[in-house]
């Protein structure tokens, strides 16, 4: 019988899984991907046009075989915290000044937030009109009430006067998810009276291995005189439950028309069908609701409510109600596409507008606009572009170094500002001619 997990210990986990707009059901972050700021609607090649527009399998040009090894990124974003703010304070000791300044940060009607996300393309293959990926992804969200912000920070030296409202968790929670992903693609040409056109498709099956949601369902505290509840929920799939705990799919749509001046367009439409269902059978419940408070010199403890780690049992209206907030959108993203691509000699440039139709399962910019260029040299291709989701600007760049057939790329992209600061970092393995 393996013992419970106490409720702070999933609270520790839900931390470290967050390591941004990188999430989706299908790993696409390669590393030129990220270097040109995610512009890959019209401008993808091989392998990479299963996961940003499988039509560019069907237009001229296209690789006749392309192979993708390990592609591998890694992001954080904060809606108040920037890498800069990390790489200030990492390491100092922090002064009631710099508290203060780190909390004013965080705005006064909203909660902090932290997220982070994995893609891996653990490979990629493509042969003419056809293309195959294996890979897997995870997403993770936390979010601090900003009451709870200023505890972490300052601790119990409060500044609050004993008839201020206590410190209050509003609605903290924790969400993460993980699974993998095989995909099939293919592209066809279409004859038109001038330039280029092909449609095409991507379909998508994914396992779902994990999920688990954390929240609040009241806790506060109160310095003077001395008064506390703790109240968590938590709801995850059991450990020892295998990787075959949930089962979606998901369809891609895309199109690409050339025209005869070399401009490319493409639109895709991401998740035009899509679903995701869980095996609530191997979901497992516990809830701990304690209250603490001061009696003079003591303090004494109490146990408000209490159910030990269980399966999860649809009939009790909290563990109904943590259940649909974790996993009651079983669907993945609807995001229309739009992009182009121009050569201007050896320079390639290339621009995305995104919008998202249907929210999902996984996180990510309701809006995005990129634009980017490529300067492959003799063994080096430089990239670089900016983007933007309308509440900041995002700046990327990258490396591609060739030899022969084979490439190695790098890739980095930073957001100092807007509700999705942070850092993706990205690297990758490729042969393509």
């Amino acid at each position: 019988m393996r013992p419970p997990v106490p409720l702070h210990a999933a609270l520790i986990l839900g931390g470290l899984l967050v390591p941004g707009a990188l999430a989706a059901q299908l790993p696409r972050t390669t590393a030129r991907a990220l270097g040109m700021m995610h512009s890959q609607t019209a401008a993808a090649r091989g392998y990479e046009a299963i996961a940003w527009n499988p039509a560019l399998l069907g237009m001229p040009g296209r690789p006749g075989f392309s192979l993708s090894l390990p592609q591998a990124a890694l992001g954080t974003w904060s809606n108040a915290f920037s890498a800069g703010d990390v790489l200030k304070y990492e390491g100092d000791t922090l002064t009631t000044a710099d508290k203060d300044t780190i909390l004013a940060k965080i705005p006064l009607d909203r909660r902090l937030q932290l997220g982070g996300a994995a893609d891996v393309m653990a490979v990629a293959l493509t042969i003419g009109n056809f293309g195959i990926s294996v890979g897997g992804v995870g997403d993770a969200r936390v979010d601090v009430s900003r009451d709870f912000a200023e505890l972490l920070l300052f601790g119990n030296i409060t500044r609050r006067t004993p008839s201020a409202p206590p410190y209050d968790a509003d609605r903290s929670a924790v969400a993460g998810w993980g699974g993998a992903t095989v995909a099939l693609a293919y592209g066809r040409p279409i004859g038109v009276p001038t330039g280029h056109l092909a449609v095409g498709a991507t379909l998508k099956l994914t396992q779902g291995i994990a999920v688990a949601g954390v929240q609040d369902l009241g806790s506060f505290l109160r310095v003077t005189p001395f008064e506390a509840e703790g109240r968590v929920h938590a709801l995850y799939v059991d450990p020892d439950s295998g990787i075959g705990n949930g089962l979606g799919f998901g369809a891609d749509l895309g199109v690409a028309y050339e025209l005869l001046s070399g401009v490319r367009l493409g639109l895709t439409i991401e998740n035009v069908l899509s679903v995701m269902s869980w095996n609530e059978d191997a979901l497992l419940y516990q809830r701990r609701e304690y209250r603490l408070e001061q009696d003079g010199d003591t303090y004494a403890d109490s146990v408000i409510s209490e159910v030990q780690e269980g399966p999860y049992d649809a009939t009790d209206p909290l563990q109904l109600a943590l259940r649909d907030s974790v996993i009651g959108r079983a669907t993945f993203p609807t995001r229309v596409r739009v992009g182009a691509q121009l050569a201007l000699g050896p320079v390639l440039l290339a621009g995305d507008a995104m919008v998202q139709l249907k929210r999902g399962l996984v996180g990510g910019d309701a809006t995005r606009v990129s634009v980017a260029a490529e300067l492959p040299l003799k063994v080096v291709a430089v990239r670089g572009g900016v983007a933007t989701d309308f509440s900041g600007l995002s700046f990327g760049g990258g490396l591609g170094f060739r030899g022969g057939p084979a490439r190695f790329d790098l890739a980095a992209n930073l957001t100092p500002g807007g509700d999705r600061q942070g850092l993706v970092v990205g690297a990758g393995l490729s042969i393509m001619p």
